[in-house]
């Protein structure tokens, strides 16, 4: 997801110059560059870092697909102005990706040291990726929880809480157990609601 598209459903800090910040399944996201470019030491993790050229096919059947989608929906212009704008977006990707912000690491096993960031977020990652899973869901939480600095805060987006399938289900009973608020998202988007983890 590109950094404007990304501001849409995580509220990123005002002023990020001198912050610490972490995004979890970064993919092909340009958000680490921009963050970057406005003062903040972002990073950005993500376990298909290990293999570039999965990385790229695996993205490139995503945008297919979303792309088809959007033509059935609204049209074949909407369709080529959304691969216009992820091309762009993925061509800001590619020409950093040596620049030393990004590694390779499983959301459930950070490479990073206790209360290292300031701000942490996750866009189609750990939610609506590994709530699949409980197990993986609690341990991609509790990870993100253990770097995150005391004052900071994780954002989670989507929050699927109120839904009855098992991604709800596992993201109510892992969030119980932290200082968590849902916040509503005005945006015209499927999923209006992230979740916001506080660390006091």
């Amino acid at each position: 997801m590109s950094y404007s598209a990304g501001r849409q459903v995580i509220g990123f800090p005002s002023n990020v110059r001198g912050l610490r910040i972490l995004d979890i399944g970064s993919g092909e996201s340009d958000c680490v560059r921009y963050l970057s470019e406005s003062g903040a030491v972002a990073v950005g993790v993500d376990m298909r870092y290990r293999s570039l050229q999965s990385l790229k096919t695996q993205v490139d059947q995503v945008v297919d697909g979303q792309s088809r989608k959007i033509a059935e929906r609204y049209g074949p212009d909407a369709a080529a102005q959304f691969r216009s704008g992820t091309e762009a977006n993925r061509r800001s990707f590619w020409s950093h990706i040596k620049s030393g912000r990004y590694a390779s690491a499983l959301a459930g096993s950070l490479p990073f040291e206790d209360k290292t960031f300031d701000f942490i977020y996750s866009i189609n990652c750990i939610a609506k990726g590994l709530d699949e899973e409980e197990l993986l869901f609690a341990q991609a939480v509790a990870e993100s929880f253990r770097v995150l600095k005391c004052g900071g805060d994780i954002q989670l987006w989507p929050y699927l809480g109120n839904n009855p399938s098992p991604n709800g289900r596992n993201q109510r009973r892992v969030l119980a157990e932290y200082n968590h608020s849902i916040e509503r998202i005005n945006a015209p988007i499927d999923y209006p609601l992230r979740v916001r983890i506080k660390k006091s």
